[in-house]
C-alpha cells in the first residue's frame, strides 16, 4: 500500500476545522470511556508483570485513539489534544489522580514525534505501524525516566523492547482499520482521511 501524503495552505489553529474539532472531542470522549476499565485491568496486571512489562504490553491500546485521531484529522497536535482529552474524562474515575494527567502529557508527546519527524506529510499504514511501535517505546522509556530510572536485567530489559514494538506496531495498524471503516461509512465526511479516500474512488 502506498504512503498517503496531505498538503494543505494552512497553518496552525486556521488549519483546524469546526469538523475537526468535533471528530477529535467524539474520539477522545469515546475512548476515554472505554478505556476507563482498561486503567484497572493495567493495575491489576502490572502487580506480577511488572510496570514496565504492562506498559509495554498496553501502551498500543493507549496510543489507538491518538494515532486514529491524527490520522484522521492530519493536524500538528492532534495526538497531543487526543490523549489530554481523553485523560480528562477519565480523570475523575482513575485510581491515579492528577499523574493521569501528566502521563497523557508524556504519552501525547511521544506519540506527536512520529508525524513530526515527517512534517506531518505521512499518514499511509507504513507510518502508522513504525510510528506506533516507536512512540509507544518511547512512551515506556518516558515514564521509567520520571519514575526513577531504569534498574532491570538485559532479559527484562530485552522483553519490555519486544513488547513495546509489537503492542505499539498493532496500535498503529488497528487505528488505521477503525478510520478506515468510518471513513467507508461516511460517518468522516468533511475530514482530511475522508478527502483522501474520496480520491481514490
Amino acid at each position: 500500500m502506498a504512503t498517503q501524503t496531505v498538503h494543505t495552505h494552512r497553518h496552525g489553529i486556521m488549519a483546524w476545522s469546526t469538523r475537526d474539532l468535533m471528530v477529535l472531542a467524539a474520539i477522545s470522549l469515546i475512548f476515554g470511556l472505554l478505556l476507563i476499565g482498561l486503567t484497572y485491568v493495567f493495575m491489576m496486571t502490572s502487580t506480577f508483570l511488572t510496570l514496565m512489562i504492562s506498559n509495554a504490553l498496553f501502551g498500543g491500546v493507549w496510543l489507538l485513539p491518538a494515532f486514529m485521531a491524527t490520522y484522521i484529522i492530519r493536524r500538528p497536535g492532534t495526538a497531543l489534544l487526543t490523549v489530554l482529552l481523553y485523560s480528562l474524562v477519565q480523570l475523575p474515575f482513575s485510581p491515579y489522580g492528577i499523574a493521569a494527567i501528566i502521563g497523557g502529557i508524556i504519552g501525547g508527546v511521544s506519540y506527536e514525534l512520529p508525524f513530526l519527524l515527517t512534517r506531518y506529510r505521512r499518514y499511509g499504514l507504513p507510518m502508522l505501524i513504525v510510528g506506533g511501535a516507536l512512540a509507544n517505546l518511547l512512551t515506556v522509556f518516558s515514564h521509567v525516566l520520571f519514575g526513577g530510572g531504569l534498574n532491570i536485567g538485559l532479559g527484562m530489559l530485552g522483553a519490555v523492547v519486544l513488547i513495546g514494538l509489537l503492542s505499539g506496531a498493532l496500535g498503529g495498524w488497528f487505528s488505521k482499520q477503525f478510520a478506515d471503516r468510518l471513513a467507508h461509512s461516511g460517518l468522516l465526511s468533511g475530514t482530511a482521511v475522508r478527502a483522501t479516500h474520496t480520491d481514490k474512488v
